[in-house]
């Protein structure tokens, strides 16, 4: 429901202000700018990698902060897709 989904993303984005400011920075400037890692990694001064590297730390964060049943909800279609208990969904 559109209630669940407004509550959902408030539980997202109070995750988000959780995360170091490097990853959060990453993540702000991926998902709601829309930028791509190069440009990441041009605005932020730092290499493709590091920018990669700072995402994958920041998701690897947010499935530690939020609801893991949520996860297991998002993920379930997802072949391949991590999940929190560090096993791969298939």
């Amino acid at each position: 429901s559109l209630l669940n989904r407004a509550d959902l993303w408030e539980e997202v984005e109070a995750a988000i202000d959780q995360l170091p400011p490097e990853q959060r920075e990453v993540v702000l400037m991926r998902h709601q700018s829309e930028l791509t890692f190069r440009e990441i990694a041009e605005l932020t001064g730092v290499s493709i990698n590091t920018a990669l590297g700072r995402m994958r730390y920041a998701l690897i964060n947010l499935r530690k902060i939020l609801d893991p049943e949520w996860f297991d909800d998002v993920t379930a279609d997802v072949p391949g897709a991590p999940t929190p208990q560090g096993t791969t969904a298939t």
